[in-house]
């Protein structure tokens, strides 16, 4: 006869986790990662996150009014700034990395000394990159973890660069992607919230997040999300697919996620003035999950670009 296993005990267990159980939206702070072009305004747009302190070089500032730690010249001076904003009484809201591809380096010649190699191709068969991702990124995500738990949003920038995607079931073309290891990339894009792709694009983009025609001009893009292979974006809180590259723009649409009667009264104005059998359509679809506050934010924004094309149409 078998015998019934033994629940796992824990001194942390001092009732019962169902009554432990938490309801509705929980806002965290959050945990992007921005790559784009060179030049496009990365640093410029992470200067207006709330309260924030840099780490990283100290190129690209510019006139840049904004805290930062001294260039930090090791790994180890990496992992120490970040412990210290995790232990210590400060000011700041937010933790900015710039960026991801210039403290790389510091951490590739951390674990050859410590692994007495020459550099990081010295393991052979990869096995550099993959321990820089288990010694080096993991415990330094874990680290910003704990600044999450103080409230402190993590911006981590990364320059862009261009390589070739061959998909198993196509042909190869050419995207943008993270200018670090593979391996840390993946493991950044997982850990994200959101991740952002900037760069140049023609044409204007108005206030409620969507691409109007194109007139010519270039504007900053912030890409929320990926309609195509050529990056990768994405993000959890409903954002409009492209929004200027300005933090008061994309930080409200992160804040407006956890809002539901904001967003819905948003969604009546709107609907109200879209077609009805559309706009039917659209309340079914919310309906259908209404705990989805995304669903909200997705048929707010389709609605609008609806009403934006139809009465840029109804001119011509």
């Amino acid at each position: 006869m078998a015998t019934q296993a033994t629940p796992p005990s824990s001194p942390r267990i001092a009732k019962s986790l169902l009554s432990a159980v938490k309801h509705g939206v929980q806002k965290r702070p959050l945990r992007t990662v921005l790559y784009g072009v060179e030049g496009v305004g990365k640093t410029l747009f992470a200067s207006n996150a709330p309260r924030p302190i840099f780490l990283g070089s100290e190129d690209g500032f510019g006139t840049i009014d904004a805290a930062r730690f001294p260039a930090p010249a090791s790994w180890t001076e990496v992992r120490a700034a970040v412990h210290e904003l995790a232990t210590q009484q400060h000011e700041f809201g937010t933790l900015v990395i710039d960026t991801a591809d210039w403290i790389e380096p510091l951490l590739f010649a951390d674990i050859c000394a410590r692994h007495g190699k020459a550099n990081v191709e010295a393991f052979g068969f990869g096995k550099g990159y993959t321990i820089a991702v288990d010694e080096g990124w993991r415990p330094l995500l874990a680290q910003l973890e704990e600044l999450g738990r103080k409230s402190m949003h993590v911006v981590i920038l990364a320059h862009a660069k261009g390589e070739t995607h061959q998909p198993p079931d196509g042909e190869a073309y050419e995207r943008w992607t993270l200018k670090i290891d593979k391996r840390a990339s993946g493991l950044l894009k997982e850990w994200c919230d959101t991740l952002l792709f900037a760069n140049w694009s023609g044409g204007v983009v108005d206030k409620s997040g969507k691409k109007s025609r194109a007139i010519g001009d270039r504007y900053r893009a912030l890409y929320t999300e990926s309609s195509s292979g050529a990056f990768e974006a994405k993000n959890r809180f409903g954002l409009a697919p492209v929004l200027n590259l300005d933090w008061a723009e994309f930080y409200d649409g992160y804040d407006r996620a956890f809002d539901r009667g904001r967003l819905q009264r948003e969604f009546d104005a709107i609907a109200a003035n879209a077609p009805e059998d559309v706009a039917s359509k659209a309340r079914a679809w919310i309906a259908a999950e209404p705990n989805d506050i995304s669903r909200l934010t997705r048929s707010i924004d389709r609605l609008r670009a609806l009403i934006a094309t139809t009465n840029t149409d109804s001119k011509e």
